[in-house]
């Protein structure tokens, strides 16, 4: 019983001290003005004005980015008041000037707004054209996106004191390189080459690099590789990997805009159970660690945003009106009745099913498996069913996030990452695991 109590009284400490520091990040990130970005942001805006809401990188592999949100991610950093910065960061608002907004919209269910105002504003939603109306001084009301923490402040508001949107996208896409570089060395000097190959294919496969366009993707992406960087280093040195899956848990909410936050729990997971595996621990066990350790990260995550809505709602003396909109917002997001899940929801199912990483990703099975290796009933090991479970999280997360899923499928198919690097793992400990029984 003692040490139970001791345990959550860990995770409590734990939890206070990862969020005391991410606050004082966020702060020091909001005490400089925004005229000293002005330049950047201006810049920014023209760039996503000439790529539009929608940018193809890659038309023929069907590889488009979101400029919606990273439009509004520059808007977020502009209107950082530097005079209450805290207050700044809690609110996150966009279209925001100390002098020049005279009324404030709060946070509401639902889809993003722009603010219109009779012929002059788009009456569709048009963050890019509502962010030069913006930094042109033309709009007085601004909107607060509380909900969220916005963690991606402490990377890209000081960012943008020397760099446009696409300075930041080539340095990201360069950070995001060798990062990879370096995980995929660690894998195969830890597991071996397969491994290493399984991990890189997974990654690339999946849109790895095609996410260094998106400010809105990219963080999630860095902390599941750095995350997993930092587990490889250390992986026989952890005491408690429970409390480090729970620090992964609370940084993903505190830096994804929900996107594809499964993704630092699976990665850096799998690999915990490649050791555990390794080390010739019962499958039972590994199926144990899986579990409880889905719970932990869920719980990490979880506590994270609540976090988030209750200092929102003392602060700001909102009662429970942050919490109100938080729960809204997740029972929004998994409404399946809504007319544009109606209507959009065999389009999503065919826009999944078609991408290019799906089908290289068979051929790439194929010629792994051959026709030396093809399964059968009798090679399945239970070895393999820790990275059988794995593929289904993806599944289920579409399931329960419909609505998120069918409206925002340019992204979230990332999470098919998941699905190919628990299937691509599951193949080959069935292999490995069939040649030493013939040896």
């Amino acid at each position: 019983m003692k040490k139970k109590l001791f345990n959550i009284i860990h995770y409590i400490i734990v939890f206070i001290f990862v969020f005391l520091i991410c606050n004082i990040l966020l702060y020091i990130s909001c005490i400089f003005n925004s005229k000293y970005i002005y330049k950047n942001v201006k810049s920014s805006y023209n760039i996503l004005n000439k790529q539009g809401l929608i940018y193809f990188i890659n038309k023929k592999l069907d590889l488009a980015n979101d400029n919606y949100t990273d439009a509004l991610i520059i808007n977020e950093m502009y209107s950082i008041d530097n005079k209450s910065p805290f207050e700044s960061y809690l609110k996150t608002r966009k279209n925001y000037k100390r002098g020049l907004t005279t009324s404030e919209l709060k946070d509401i269910t639902g889809e993003s707004r722009s603010i219109t105002k009779g012929d002059k504003f788009s009456k569709t939603y048009n963050p890019i054209a509502e962010l030069n109306h913006f930094i042109n001084n033309d709009i007085h009301t601004s909107i607060n996106y509380g909900r969220y923490w916005h963690g991606y402040i402490i990377l890209y508001r000081p960012l943008l004191l020397f760099l446009n949107i696409t300075q930041i996208r080539i340095l990201l896409f360069l950070l995001l390189c060798i990062l990879l570089l370096y995980f995929v060395f660690l894998i195969n000097k830890r597991f071996g080459k397969t491994i290493a190959i399984i991990y890189g294919l997974s990654f690339i496969l999946n849109g790895y690099f095609s996410v260094a366009y998106s400010l809105e993707s990219s963080p999630i992406f860095l902390v599941m590789i750095m995350s997993s960087i930092i587990l490889l280093k250390n992986i026989d040195n952890i005491k408690n990997i429970g409390i480090y899956i729970f620090i992964v848990g609370c940084l993903a909410n505190f830096f994804d805009y929900l996107t594809v936050p499964l993704i630092t729990l699976v990665v850096p997971m799998s690999i915990y159970i490649l050791k555990l595996l390794e080390e010739h621990k019962n499958w039972k066990k590994c199926i144990k660690f899986l579990i409880v350790n889905s719970i932990i990260w869920s719980i990490g995550y979880i506590s994270s945003w609540l976090l988030k809505w209750i200092i929102y709602d003392i602060v700001f003396s909102e009662n429970i009106s942050m919490i109100q909109i938080g729960f809204k917002q997740f029972f929004y997001r998994t409404q399946r009745d809504s007319s544009i899940s109606i209507h959009t929801c065999s389009g999503t199912i065919l826009y999944l099913l078609k991408k290019p990483s799906i089908y290289i990703g068979v051929i790439v099975l194929i010629l792994i498996i051959g026709k030396k290796y093809l399964l059968k009933p009798h090679t399945y090991t239970k070895k393999a069913l820790p990275f059988v479970i794995i593929t289904t999280y993806p599944i289920i997360w579409y399931t329960i996030f419909a609505n998120h899923t069918i409206i925002h499928f340019y992204f979230v198919y990332r999470h098919c990452l998941i699905y190919m690097l628990g299937l691509l793992l599951t193949i080959y400990e069935i292999q490995t695991d069939r040649k030493k029984h013939k040896e």
